[in-house]
Formats: C-alpha cells, sequence, structure tokens
C-alpha cells in the first residue's frame, strides 16, 4: 500500500509541476474564452447564467457549454479575489487528481509498472498540460474523460460495472463539455463486456440515468424561465444572435481553419476582418454577390449583423447547396476530417489547413 501511495503521491507532484510551468509560462486568454468569461462575470455578479453585455440578467442556455466550466471560474473568482492564476491553478490541480484516479484505476486493472508507465505519462503529457494556461474547457474535458477511463478500468478489475461511479463521472464530463455524452459508447461497450447484453445494457441505462439527471433539472430550469432546453447556436458574446444566413452559407463551401478563421472571426461587430476564400466560390457570379454583400456590411461595423444581408446570404447558401450533387458534399467532409487529422499522421505537413503553417513539438510529441 505504501507503494502505491508513493506512486500517486510522486504522480500527483509530477503533474502539478508540469501544469503549474504552462500555467506561467504560457497563459493564455483566447477564443471561447470571450464567451466563458462573460458568463462567469455574470454568476460572479448574481445574475445566474447569461451572456448579455452589458448585464441585463437574460437567462441563457450557458453559453458556449453548459455552464460548468464558468461556475467554476465564478467560484474561484470568489476565493480568490477575482484572480484568473488562481482559475488555471485550480483546473491544473484537478487535472492532476484525476491523472492519479487514472493511475489508481490501472494498478488496480494492470499492475504497478503499467501504472507507472500511464501515470508518468499523463502528467508529463504537453498535449494535455499546454491547456493548464488556457481559460478554457479543455482540461476539465480531459479530467473528467480521464475519469470516466478510471471507473471503467476499476469496473474490470472488480469484475462489475460500476453503475453510480460511471454514471456521475459522465455526468461532468457532459457538463465540462457537451460532446463528453459521445463517452456513453465506450460505456455501453465495457458494460456488455463485465455483465453480458441485456444486464450490461441495463447496468448502461441506468448509468445514463445518473449521467443525465443534471441536465434533466437544467433542461427543467430552461422551461421555467422560458428559453430552450437545447443549446442555442451562434450566440455572439455581446448576447446578441449571430448571423445564422451568413454561417450557413460558411458552411456550404468551408474545409479547414485556415478558410474558417479569416472568414468568420471578426470579434461582435468588427466586420472589416472578415476574409474570404477564393476556393468559396462556385463561379463568377456568387463571388460579385458575396463581395457586394461585404461592402456593404463593413459600413455596419459596430453594430449587430443586419438581418437583410444575412437573408442574403442565406439565399445564397441555399443556391450553393442546390448546385452542389451529394459527391460534393461528401468530398467536403471528407477534406474537413483530412483537416483535422493530417498533422497526426504526418506532423511535417506543409499546408494541412489547421491554420498554422509550423510544426510544434507537440505535433512531433502527439505523432
Amino acid at each position: 500500500m505504501r507503494t502505491r501511495r508513493g506512486m500517486l503521491l510522486a504522480v500527483f507532484a509530477l503533474a502539478c509541476l508540469v501544469r503549474f510551468a504552462f500555467v506561467f509560462a504560457v497563459p493564455r486568454e483566447n477564443g471561447d474564452w470571450a464567451m466563458y468569461s462573460v458568463v462567469a462575470q455574470n454568476i460572479y455578479d448574481g445574475c445566474g447564467v447569461s451572456v448579455n453585455v452589458p448585464v441585463h440578467c437574460t437567462p441563457h442556455f450557458g453559453g458556449n457549454q453548459l455552464p460548468l466550466f464558468p461556475a467554476m471560474v465564478a467560484a474561484v473568482w470568489r476565493l480568490s479575489g477575482h484572480s484568473d492564476v488562481a482559475v488555471r491553478m485550480v483546473q491544473s490541480i484537478l487535472a492532476a487528481f484525476s491523472a492519479v484516479w487514472l493511475c489508481y484505476a490501472v494498478d488496480r486493472f494492470a499492475g504497478r509498472r503499467a501504472a507507472w508507465a500511464v501515470g508518468a505519462l499523463v502528467a508529463i503529457s504537453p498535449i494535455q498540460s499546454v491547456w493548464a494556461g488556457s481559460l478554457l474547457t479543455e482540461t476539465l474535458a480531459i479530467a473528467t474523460t480521464q475519469w470516466v477511463l478510471a471507473e471503467l478500468l476499476l469496473g474490470h478489475a472488480e469484475g462489475r460495472f460500476r453503475v453510480v461511479g460511471v454514471g456521475v463521472a459522465v455526468a461532468f464530463a457532459s457538463w465540462a463539455r457537451l460532446d463528453g455524452v459521445l463517452l456513453a459508447f465506450p460505456v455501453i461497450w465495457s458494460a456488455i463486456q463485465l455483465a453480458g447484453p441485456w444486464r450490461g445494457l441495463r447496468g448502461a441505462v441506468l448509468a445514463g440515468l445518473i449521467a443525465a439527471a443534471p441536465s434533466i433539472a437544467w433542461a427543467g430550469r430552461n422551461v421555467a424561465v422560458g428559453i430552450s432546453v437545447l443549446p442555442i447556436y451562434g450566440v455572439l458574446p455581446d448576447g446578441t444572435q449571430g448571423p445564422k444566413g451568413y454561417a450557413a452559407w460558411l458552411e456550404s463551401w468551408m474545409v479547414d481553419a485556415a478558410q474558417r478563421g479569416p472568414a468568420s472571426y471578426f470579434g461582435v461587430s468588427d466586420y472589416q476582418r472578415i476574409k474570404i476564400d477564393p476556393a468559396a466560390y462556385l463561379d463568377a457570379g456568387e463571388k460579385t454577390a458575396v463581395e457586394g454583400l461585404l461592402a456593404r456590411l463593413v459600413t455596419f461595423s459596430g453594430q449587430p449583423f443586419p438581418a437583410d444581408i444575412d437573408a442574403a446570404f442565406q439565399r445564397l447558401a441555399d443556391q450553393h447547396r442546390a448546385r452542389q450533387t451529394g459527391v460534393d458534399r461528401l468530398m467536403i467532409y471528407l477534406q474537413r476530417v483530412w483537416a483535422l487529422s493530417e498533422r497526426w499522421l504526418n506532423p511535417w505537413a506543409p499546408n494541412p489547413g489547421d491554420g498554422r503553417t509550423k510544426t510544434s513539438p507537440s505535433d512531433l510529441y502527439r505523432f
């Protein structure tokens, strides 16, 4: 037991040390933090889960995700005097606890040597640790995913499906990021392996009910305040609805991050930053129409996206899709998959479409 305790303390200390190094060496506030920070500030101010700036306390689903991460941020701010460094430190410590729990599960499942290997790998992984310096959901998402994996491994070590443990872990994983619900697939498979088809499915359903309970309660809250029980897509950091027609047009052709960034990241209403990849257009007519709409749009900088321009982009999106075949749409999908995965297969790829032009140490480590 002392040997196991020493191993777990070593993994915890190493995981904290590496993550704290990233907290102070590579602190970042970018991307979706624009929305998370608004929700967190509203919770901190006693306004509740809202995305309005300035604050009007209009209820919202949770911003970009369910509101676990902003709620954690608000709680840490309350205890630390509104310190972002404290948020980074707390999420690093939570990640370290997750690494320890996974290490413990591997020890139970596969033995001490495997546990040391996994514990060290998870503790020092730059792919995981670099997120500790970012005010984003990734650190919590990785930690809760490892929590789910640990519960499954412990179940295999014990010869039973841990209904409550798995259900609680999946609940936190889905509240860290909505795509945590995809963990249902390994959960179901593991339950069937442990208990057979019928008993396994029954256990998985029970775990699913536990995992879904917080979301069901949150859906009740959303109904009570008169908003949708589903995520509200396309809300901007100022609380206004993003342009659905423009987004639909982008979706009709956009393949990779190099195209998405200049076309879609323009702040709240800083429209002059929009740049469209020449590959977007099916013909000169579409290009002329888009350039005309964007020229008009720039005159509205500092204001919400005009409804008539958004409607015009929706018509262009409909026309664009009408001219695409099923094969065309499949090729766009496959190109997106390739753009996301190419650096995994070839970290030296010269132009993989992920928005970066240089190979990073993380690319080589991941490969």
